[in-house]
């Protein structure tokens, strides 16, 4: 899960999102794009596709769901 994997998250990593699409209606929004995680170096560390899936609540957009898939490791 997301919450556990950024408790173990090495200090000066960074994650960065690049939004490819979004669509959806006012209340059910989805968003796909790339993550790129990165050492304290800038090197590329992990970087793969998600999707997430925004609902508004109360005048907020939460997240509703979401999955990940990590690109195969560089041989």
């Amino acid at each position: 899960d997301m919450e556990a994997n950024l408790s173990k998250r090495v200090e000066g990593n960074t994650s960065s999102f690049e939004v490819s699409e979004v669509f959806g209606t006012e209340d059910l929004v989805t968003e796909v794009g790339i993550e790129t995680n990165k050492n304290a170096t800038g090197e590329v560390i992990s970087k793969g596709k998600y999707m997430a899936i925004w609902k508004k609540v109360n005048g907020e957009y939460l997240v509703f769901r979401d999955i990940y898939n990590g690109d195969a490791p560089k041989k």
